[in-house]
């Protein structure tokens, strides 16, 4: 290996695409401590603000080539726009990869890492791409022909060559990597009008990175009704965009913690005995390996049908529960989380399946294969 070595990390505009990214920026930094090489870390973004206020409390440079989207969600202005966008996008990665003179690139997902691996295969760079869920996404099914490394984290993932798949579990970031045994501290931040039993059971509600309004409208209602929750606490991570309102809405609902998203979310997790979720990659993998019980609510229209697949392939593995969009409504939610608070049994069972599915080093088996390419 070079003494001097350059790897460019291209990440897309989800937690889902930074995360990872700097889960393998960690493990990069960790092997290379003991050998006294010199390594050089770049990210580079499409300018989304979760991207910004991610990566700027980190301490690696970090790159912005701005560039919209053209998977399925964007309105067809910005897919046109995002068409015009990308010789200019192109150029820049270009101009980039040659400022920096880069040796690897690795993209996780997102339009912006369409044109940076594009500019990097033909400058010659090695190259992978990271595909986290079940279905390749639109930039990485486009990508796949030409890089050299696919690393995956669901082996059945279709579009991917055999002869470039790797395997891997989900890269975690060190702070989620490993898992505290201890019974769940009482909830934290809750009205003081509020009367907790000696045994509190503790929910948390992810809506992604973003926030779902499906899932806030859904649970907001369903907590109206303080009657069947008087042991039971909610953790819920609104989004962003929505938090302002439904902290509003909870000031007035006891028993509940609103958030708007959270970079230190294993706090959340250790509370925790059970865990609803949108159907993200980085949400299950997340839960897996803290060993919680997770209900997974896959978006319906998420590119691809990402969500569901994902979800499908672990519910028939019975790793998770599921329930579907159409059928999750205030009713639905109220009665699956008295159904697994009083079944231990099933509790530990899925979270047991979960974690068992969750094996192995995916950050370090990613970071490995960067620092070896020749």
């Amino acid at each position: 290996m070079n003494k001097n070595k350059t790897i460019l990390i291209a990440v897309g505009s989800s937690g889902g695409h930074i995360y990872p990214a700097v889960a393998v920026a960690e493990r990069l930094e960790e092997k290379l401590s003991y050998l006294g090489e010199i390594l050089d870390i770049h990210f580079v973004h499409s300018g989304s603000s979760l991207g910004k206020n991610i990566l700027s409390s980190l301490k690696y440079p970090v790159h912005e080539i701005s560039i919209g989207g053209l998977a399925a969600g964007q309105s067809f202005f910005q897919k046109i726009k995002t068409v015009f966008q990308l010789p200019r996008a192109f150029m820049q990665s270009m101009r980039l990869i040659k400022q920096l003179k880069s040796q690897v690139i690795l993209g996780t997902g997102g339009s912006v890492t369409g044109p940076v691996l594009i500019a990097g295969i033909l400058m010659g760079q090695k190259t992978a791409i990271w595909e986290g869920n079940i279905q390749m996404g639109l930039t990485n099914q486009w990508l796949s022909p030409f890089v050299s490394r696919i690393f995956t984290v669901f082996p059945e993932v279709k579009g991917a060559s055999k002869r470039k798949q790797i395997s891997c579990a989900y890269p975690l970031r060190k702070k989620l990597a490993s898992k505290k045994y201890s019974k769940p501290e009482p909830p934290f931040a809750r009205s003081t009008s509020f009367k907790f039993s000696k045994d509190i059971f503790n929910v948390l509600i992810l809506g992604g990175s973003q926030g779902s309004v499906f899932l806030n409208q859904v649970v907001s209602q369903a907590l109206e009704d303080e009657s069947w929750r008087k042991d039971i606490f909610i953790y819920h991570q609104t989004g962003k965009a929505s938090f302002a309102f439904m902290r509003e809405k909870y000031q007035s609902v006891r028993g509940v913690k609103a958030f708007a998203f959270s970079p230190n979310i294993k706090e959340y997790y250790e509370k925790c005995d059970l865990v609803f979720s949108r159907a993200g990659s980085g949400a299950i993998w997340e839960t897996a390996a803290q060993g919680k019980a997770l209900v997974l609510i896959p978006l319906t229209y998420s590119a691809g049908g990402h969500q569901l697949k994902n979800a499908l392939k672990l519910f028939s593995k019975n790793c998770v529960e599921m329930i579907r969009e159409q059928d999750f409504n205030s009713n639905s939610f109220k009665d699956k989380v008295i159904q697994l608070k009083q079944d231990e049994k099933k509790r530990n069972q899925l979270a047991q399946s979960l974690k068992s599915a969750h094996q192995g080093d995916g950050a370090g088996q990613i970071a490995h294969w960067l620092l070896s390419s020749k």
